[in-house]
């Protein structure tokens, strides 16, 4: 019961592949317009690459079935 409730709060830390496509191509493009954009380009690198890891880590841990 416990791991249930756990589950339902917390989740297995997965996500759709879906979600894993448009983490990735989410984090690129931030990463590609932070070097083109002078007034906010830390902030646009670091979600870029946030967005690209957990884009990756997404796509490496799918759903289990």
């Amino acid at each position: 019961m416990k791991n249930k409730i756990l589950n339902v709060l917390f989740g297995d830390w997965t996500v759709k592949r879906w979600i894993s496509y448009i983490l990735i191509v989410c984090g690129i493009i931030n990463i590609t317009l932070s070097f083109f954009n002078e007034d906010m380009r830390w902030i646009a690198l670091g979600l870029g690459t946030f967005s690209l890891a957990f884009g990756i880590g997404g796509y490496f841990n799918p759903p289990k079935s």
